[in-house]
């Protein structure tokens, strides 16, 4: 029997001045200590569980009660006002039923950096992609289905579908770019490369790739012809929607006349002297005066 992939964490991180947090005054203003520890005690089972959030019902509420020994109507006017006070989403809790918050989900995500993969769910993302990535890469954002009347052979069959337009498009854009000859090429998109470009591909179309990638074998400050001698890379390009944009918008397109963008071609263009403007014009003949 395979082993079971952990999902939760075993600890999480708690701040010193917590209940200095507004919204924990608040739950505290209005139900002293005890609504105090049922937030914390409801975040215990939430990283024990999911890691990032936890789905409740009738079931759940009657069980943790009694787990905890308090009246069930005192637990569910202080889980009602930790979701009004915005401690657990509400948009997400009411679409859902479940308690997650970016806070939530930014301690998990930096909690799990060392698990190999972790999967969250995309309906429940309330963190940017971009900083998601930059917390934690090994982070891989899945689908949940939206329609439960779909049959599976038509979601197994649009998923294939999908996948291969997916492949197909990457294998365009490795291909693109290694087509230039002044870019550093691409041996192999692995794991890392694969992940981001599919993080770009949710953003930006193939055209937008092959106009972003014609661009940077376009300009001399992507292709190491100005002084600081920068390459573009492929890393650097799909490592977030704000490299992708600034290239798209022609951050780095050539503009002659401007300091540091295109090389002075040696000796030329250059100012001349005295001496040499005095020996142009000493065997011409002057001018006709004016007057």
């Amino acid at each position: 029997m395979a082993n079971q992939v952990k999902v939760g964490i075993d600890y999480f991180s708690h701040d010193v001045d917590m209940l200095q947090d507004k919204k924990i005054k608040l739950i505290k203003a209005k139900h002293g200590l005890i609504g105090y520890a049922i937030y914390l005690r409801l975040l215990e089972e939430l990283y024990r569980d999911k890691g990032y959030y936890l789905q409740i019902d009738d079931n759940f509420n009657i069980l943790f009660s009694d787990d905890n020994n308090i009246d069930q109507n005192v637990y569910i006017n202080i889980l009602n006002d930790c979701i009004n006070f915005e401690l657990f989403n509400k948009k997400i809790y009411e679409k859902y039923n479940i308690l997650t918050s970016k806070r939530i989900q930014h301690n998990y995500c930096k909690a799990t950096k060392r698990r190999k993969e972790i999967e969250i769910i995309d309906d429940y993302l309330l963190l940017n992609i971009d900083d998601v990535n930059n917390i934690n890469e090994n982070v891989n954002i899945i689908k949940i289905d939206a329609d439960i009347n779909t049959s599976n052979d038509n979601i197994n069959s649009q998923s294939k579908v999908k996948e291969s337009k997916v492949k197909e498009s990457k294998v365009y854009i490795v291909d693109h770019w290694n087509s230039k000859d002044n870019l550093i090429g691409v041996r192999k998109l692995n794991k890392t490369r694969n992940k981001k470009l599919n993080l770009r591909l949710k953003e930006f179309t193939v055209e937008d790739f092959k106009t972003a990638i014609d661009k940077a074998s376009e300009s001399k400050f992507c292709t190491g012809q100005t002084e600081n001698k920068w390459n573009i890379t492929f890393d650097w390009l799909i490592k977030n929607n704000d490299n992708m944009l600034k290239v798209l918008e022609g951050n780095y397109d050539d503009k002659e006349g401007k300091s540091g963008t295109i090389k002075k071609d040696s000796g030329k263009n250059e100012k001349k002297s005295l001496f040499e403007t005095r020996n142009e014009w000493k065997d011409k003949p002057l001018p006709d005066s004016p007057w």
